[in-house]
């Protein structure tokens, strides 16, 4: 089995990509999505990669690091058809600890941001403060195209926040005051560099006042197109899940999503690698060549 100290096992992921380890990740969860979707492989195989995909702790670009755990949390949620919350929890440790340590302040905040809301509003956790938003995946893929900037799919600022999971080092900058000390939608506008007239839209259901400080711990709704566009890996895996729908209904659907995941070639990626497998290709000599390719990493 392939280890993270067997260095020389990386060089197939392309050494000079900035973002190796993410490709790591994201590949053997595509594979395993694969094997589970068109192959029908046993559990073993496919939990397998999930295990060792996991294994190599945070390092490198955390801020790449971030989005890379959020579709592997996907892949294996495809993978099993159901997580439980003791299944979930370690893959948001991870994506929480690199969104934490993003260098850039204003950086560091809006992926935690995107990040909190995705944990909170689209993950069915237990004992979440805040309603989910899945109930009828028909219905939400049929909202967030009808109206991408509603903020239903805002990213989440708490007020408050303590980035926990931030490290300190030589090599390591502090997040200054002013980023966490913010606690009116005044100050929050300007960590995301929003006008403080949406941000105030975006919360006027509770009615602040733009310069109130708020209670520490409140969450407060941020405008976020680079959230939609995460939002659709999180859908799409959704839609493959869903055992109330046709084939031809997953396709239509993952390929309704197509237009807002292209703003992030990254995403769109997973996006339509997604729409492939509910098109299930029967291609013999592809799916021959993606079992070789599956077999390289468990070697």
């Amino acid at each position: 089995m392939m280890t993270p100290s067997n260095t020389s096992n990386y060089v197939w992921f392309g050494t000079r990509d900035r973002d190796s380890l993410g490709i790591y990740k994201r590949e053997l969860a595509s594979l395993a999505q694969v094997y589970r979707c068109l192959l029908d492989e046993n559990a073993y195989t496919i939990s397998e990669m999930f295990e060792l995909a996991m294994t190599p702790k945070l390092s490198g670009f955390a801020g790449f690091q971030a989005p890379a755990y959020l579709m592997l949390l996907e892949a294996h949620y495809i993978c099993r058809g159901f997580l439980p919350r003791q299944a979930i929890e370690p893959y948001f440790t991870r994506v929480l600890e690199a969104a934490h340590n993003i260098q850039d302040a204003r950086f560091c905040a809006k992926i935690t941001s995107r990040c909190n809301a995705m944990q909170h509003c689209w993950w069915e956790l237990p004992n979440s403060e805040l309603p989910f938003k899945i109930d009828d995946i028909v219905d939400s893929v049929n909202r967030i195209c009808k109206n991408p900037a509603s903020l239903e799919f805002a990213a989440l600022h708490q007020v408050g926040e303590e980035y926990s999971l931030r490290t300190a080092g030589p090599n390591k900058l502090p997040l200054p005051d002013w980023l966490r000390r913010a606690n009116t939608l005044e100050t929050i506008a300007q960590i995301y560099q929003k006008s403080v007239v949406e941000l105030q839209r975006f919360n006027s259901e509770q009615d602040w006042a733009i310069d109130i400080p708020l209670p520490s711990g409140t969450w407060v709704n941020v405008p976020d197109p680079g959230f939609v566009n995460l939002l659709t890996g999180r859908l799409s895996a959704e839609i493959l899940v869903d055992c109330d729908l046709s084939d031809g209904e997953r396709v239509r659907l993952i390929q309704a999503l197509v237009p807002l995941a292209s703003a992030n070639p990254t995403v769109l990626d997973t996006v339509l690698s997604r729409l492939l497998l509910a098109a299930r290709p029967n291609d013999g000599s592809i799916l021959n060549a993606l079992d070789v390719t599956v077999k390289r990493y468990l070697s």
